[in-house]
């Protein structure tokens, strides 16, 4: 998913997972596992805040699981 993007933002991350989420939530409602509340409820459970990206990012950058450009 990320990997595929190469360089990317804080932003352009949260929009990828929030994307996969929402497929998530979705698809769940979809196979009626869910209802309308539930599938909210999935999308919330499976997105994370910019913040929490950033601060993640920083830490790999630490590690140096990834580089910056």
């Amino acid at each position: 998913m990320i990997k595929s993007h190469g360089s990317c933002t804080p932003n352009e991350i949260k929009s990828e997972l929030d994307k996969e989420a929402k497929e998530i939530a979705i698809h769940q409602y979809e196979k009626g596992k869910i209802d309308e509340e539930g599938k909210e409820q999935i999308f919330k459970d499976n997105t994370i805040r910019r913040e929490t990206i950033q601060r993640k990012l920083k830490e790999m950058l630490d590690e140096g699981s990834i580089v910056k450009k």
